[in-house]
């Protein structure tokens, strides 16, 4: 097979589509037709689809720095073509000589920096400069060594921003200005850096004033932290000497006494003057409380009252239980209460719940621990009890009227009703309206709001 039919055969191969002519003239002696081209010493009537025709040659625009991207752009002499655009490559020496036209170039005097390319063979460079590779591929650099890193667009990233020279600081970005890009603060003078993000330390809760600080609440406003603990206190005029299933007095003590409402309830119990059939009442009457609403629930029974105050603190307990204590003599309730006078308050602080139980006697102990200012304790017989809260956490699912069990009492006190403090249970009926004043409350629920910054 001749070497021009070889040709026709992989130019049509290589083209999308065949070729309208293939001739065996080659231009050696003569030329080609004035619209034909030139490819490897043949005329053809067009260019291969990977080729464009340019000044009646087929040229590769993606490399070719005579036509580097179109016909008639020429790179400079320190520019290469790359992707079809001259990039930069730096200053050197003059080129190895090398034939234009393709043919052998002669040797070269080696530059004293990187030489420029030659597109024909060049041959070795005379002087210290590498040798040139073939179609001027290599270039000489100094004493010998690799051509330069390319630096070209984009350039968006903090290490070329805007142009190859320019890197910004630790503490800026790179960003779009202008239509180009330069180095900006990281982040906006109301804003501070706290582990690589900007933050505005004035609304962040988990970098709430300054970058670390967290908000339990979740809410920051103004560098601060906004919220709090809703803690509570229940005093109850039963003691649970007598108790039933499924009644009134069952509800009020697991409303009571699972207030913090957290999935495992863990209950710290004093029952230090307390006799052990009342005590297993009062378990018993809570063991039913839990099965009606699936609550579970840890009950820790503690009787020595100088070890309650080291114990009672939120990490370790939800809700501190006070029994009935009918077997306390002279001020034992008095001095109990001063003694948890302080952990008691910081326990609801932090959101736990204290709940007293009373059968006439705890008077002392609420009033020392200055949980309500009670005067008196008066026992009820056949009065009509009335859910006068029906919508208070206490006072949910709770009949009224209903008949008090045994050893139910009433507080006397002065204490008002206001937002904060209800009285769930009395002996007055809060119909017909206006209310009558309460004056002998049996359930008192107070909740505390207790602020956090």
């Amino acid at each position: 097979m001749k070497k021009s039919a070889l040709f026709c055969l992989l130019a049509a191969t290589f083209a999308s589509q065949s070729l309208v002519s293939c001739t065996e003239v080659g231009i050696v002696g003569g030329r080609c037709g004035q619209q034909q081209v030139v490819l490897e010493g043949s005329c053809l009537e067009e260019c291969p689809e990977e080729l464009t025709a340019c000044d009646q040659q087929c040229v590769d625009l993606s490399d070719n720095e005579d036509h580097c991207g179109s016909c008639g752009n020429a790179c400079g002499a320190q520019e290469s073509c790359q992707a079809g655009e001259c990039v930069f490559t730096g200053s050197g020496g003059s080129a190895g000589a090398g034939g234009s036209s393709g043919t052998a170039g002669s040797a070269g005097e080696g530059g004293s920096e990187a030489g420029g390319a030659g597109e024909g063979q060049g041959g070795a460079g005379q002087g210290n400069g590498g040798s040139a590779g073939a179609a001027g591929s290599s270039a000489g650099q100094g004493q010998g060594g690799a051509m330069p890193p390319v630096c070209g667009p984009p350039f968006n990233t903090p290490d070329k921003c805007g142009s190859c020279d320019v890197q910004c600081p630790g503490t800026e970005v790179c960003s779009p200005v202008g239509g180009g890009y330069e180095c900006v603060p990281a982040c906006e003078p109301a804003a501070d850096l706290c582990e690589g993000a900007c933050t505005d330390t004035e609304v962040d809760p988990d970098n709430c004033g300054e970058c670390g600080t967290v908000c339990e609440s979740g809410y920051c406003y103004m560098g601060e932290c906004v919220g709090g603990h809703y803690g509570h206190v229940v005093l109850m005029c039963i003691d649970y000497t007598e108790t039933a299933r499924s009644s009134p007095t069952q509800w009020l003590l697991g409303n009571s006494v699972f207030l913090p409402a957290n999935r495992v309830a863990r209950v710290l119990a004093f029952d230090g003057f307390t006799p052990a059939a009342l005590r297993d009442n009062v378990d018993l009457t809570l063991s039913w409380a839990a099965g009606e609403v699936g609550q579970l629930y840890e009950l820790t029974h503690e009787d020595n009252a100088d070890d309650l105050a080291g114990l009672l603190k939120v990490e370790n307990f939800d809700t501190l239980l006070v029994y009935s204590q009918p077997d306390a003599v002279g001020t034992e309730l008095a001095d109990l209460g001063a003694s948890l006078e302080v952990p008691i308050s910081t326990f609801v602080d932090e959101g736990g719940a204290v709940v007293v139980l009373s059968g006439g006697e705890m008077e002392d102990f609420i009033v020392a621990a200055d949980l309500l200012d009670v005067t008196g304790e008066t026992a009820l017989t056949n009065v009509p009890l009335f859910n006068r809260a029906p919508t208070d956490s206490v006072g949910i699912n709770v009949l009224s009227s209903f008949q008090p069990l045994a050893n139910t009492c009433s507080f006397t006190t002065t204490a008002p009703q206001n937002a904060g403090q209800s009285f769930v249970i009395a002996t007055q009926s809060p119909l017909p309206p206006p209310p009558q004043p309460v004056v002998n409350p049996v359930v008192v629920h107070k909740i505390l709001f207790k602020e956090t910054l």
